[in-house]
């Protein structure tokens, strides 16, 4: 795992391991907090929010809300899980409602999230995941992850980046590094969400809509 100031990388190698890591992720959020998912088709946006939503007490199966837009589950926190993929202008984005989603008593994940950007509060935890092969053509990050917190199950390699826009994830980057550093890969549940308490907006909408299955 590597890290730079309000920023972590980690590399996964299966399904189960980035779900774990968002369930990490999920003992630390709180009320109110935005979570942007950013990856081609089938990087694993959907896999994260599965893994997230559990570790908030979901119980219902998560599955990618392409054609609804928006999907609501009862957990801990409420969560509200969007997909902006078949969006086709930033316009569009007032016909979800998001102010009123935002200022819900719950956390809310959006998978493309970087297309919509502009349309976003600046506060939020950007999460990108990307192939392993293509994160290995492209190394722009730096650092490589810490091979010890990937298990060895599955074959699905991922490398995961995340980074926290604006100041309220800011403070939580510590705590959460410390878990993912101890993290147990034998499965995931509701999670004990001691606390922990977070850099920068980012800019424009993202039009182009890298190609491959969402998951």
């Amino acid at each position: 795992m590597s890290q730079i100031e309000g920023s972590i990388q980690i590399r996964s190698t299966s399904a189960s391991t980035t779900r774990q890591i968002a369930a990490e992720v999920a003992g630390l959020c709180r009320a109110g907090d935005l979570i942007v998912l950013i990856g081609g088709l089938g990087a694993g946006k959907t896999v994260f929010a599965q893994g997230l939503s559990k570790g908030l007490g979901v119980t219902d199966r998560v599955t990618s809300p392409t054609f609804a837009l928006v999907q609501t589950y009862e957990g801990v926190l409420r969560v509200n899980h969007l997909d902006v993929y078949r969006l086709t202008h930033i316009s569009e984005t007032a016909d979800l409602a998001l102010p009123e989603l935002l200022d819900d008593d719950a956390v809310t994940l959006v998978e493309w999230g970087d297309m919509i950007i502009s349309a976003l509060p600046r506060e939020y935890l950007e999460v990108t995941l990307v192939a392993v092969e293509e994160a290995e053509s492209d190394k722009s990050a730096g650092g490589a992850a810490d091979p010890g917190l990937a298990d060895s199950g599955e074959d699905d390699p991922r490398e995961l980046q995340l980074v926290a826009r604006g100041s309220i994830w800011r403070p939580r980057m510590g705590a959460l590094r410390a878990r993912l550093a101890e993290m147990d890969t034998g499965g995931i549940g509701p999670i004990d969400r001691s606390d922990g308490r977070d850099p920068e907006s980012s800019g424009s909408v993202e039009s182009d809509k890298r190609g491959e299955a969402s998951c």
